[in-house]
């Protein structure tokens, strides 16, 4: 959605933590060096589909990461639900 687009923009490739959320650096430097030794998560981020598009509910370090590391795009697991 326009909203999670802007979130993730907001974070900044995870330089900034707009909403305090607690050990958030911690959390994004863990994340960055599982993607860097790993490679994309198996693990699935969790989204809601949405009249204008997909609202990330779970997963936002992994996906803030990934895009760091894939600015081109990646594909990886998600679980979607449906309102």
């Amino acid at each position: 959605t326009p909203d999670t687009q802007q979130k993730i923009q907001q974070r900044a490739g995870g330089s900034k933590n707009p909403w305090q959320v607690p050990r958030d650096a911690e959390r994004h430097a863990a994340q960055a060096a599982v993607i860097q030794k790993q490679g994309v998560s198996g693990e699935p981020v969790i989204m809601i589909k949405m009249p204008d598009g997909y609202e990330l509910v779970e997963g936002w370090h992994r996906t803030i990461q990934n895009f760091v590391a894939h600015p081109e795009g990646y594909t990886g697991p998600a679980w979607v639900g449906y309102l």
